[in-house]
């Protein structure tokens, strides 16, 4: 943990080049890479298949028709993740991290909505 009682790993797979998801930025989203790597990016959740073995043949073997981004043929799932799916993650994202939080202004410049709006029935109960 730093200095803030936040778990380093969880904090670097919130993180997407210099911007942190769980803020509500925009994120250009981040590549799996590796065996067991989890990846999102183009609306998309990817997890890599576990065994580095597999991983590394799958590698080599490449088909002849790439795959459509962001998979690869170590990808052992890939899940479209829809508009409401991302707000409710980025929000529950943003709660974990105690310090910062989730910003209202950011949420809004990501998905053009403002969450008390998108959300009231739900912030209400």
């Amino acid at each position: 943990k730093q200095d803030g009682g936040l778990c380093a790993r969880a904090l670097a797979l919130d993180e997407s080049g210099d911007e942190v998801k769980a803020l509500g930025k925009v994120s250009a989203g981040r590549m799996g890479m590796g065996a067991g790597a989890h990846g999102y990016a183009n609306q998309t959740r990817t997890v890599n298949v576990m065994k580095p073995e597999i991983y590394i043949e799958r590698l080599k073997n490449l088909p002849p028709n790439p795959l459509p981004f962001p998979q690869t043929p170590a990808t052992m799932t890939a899940e479209p993740i829809d508009r409401q799916t991302d707000m409710f993650e980025t929000i529950f994202t943003g709660l974990r991290l105690l310090n910062e939080g989730l910003s209202l202004t950011a949420f809004e410049e990501r998905y053009g909505e403002k969450l008390e709006a998108k959300f009231a029935d739900e912030i209400r109960r």
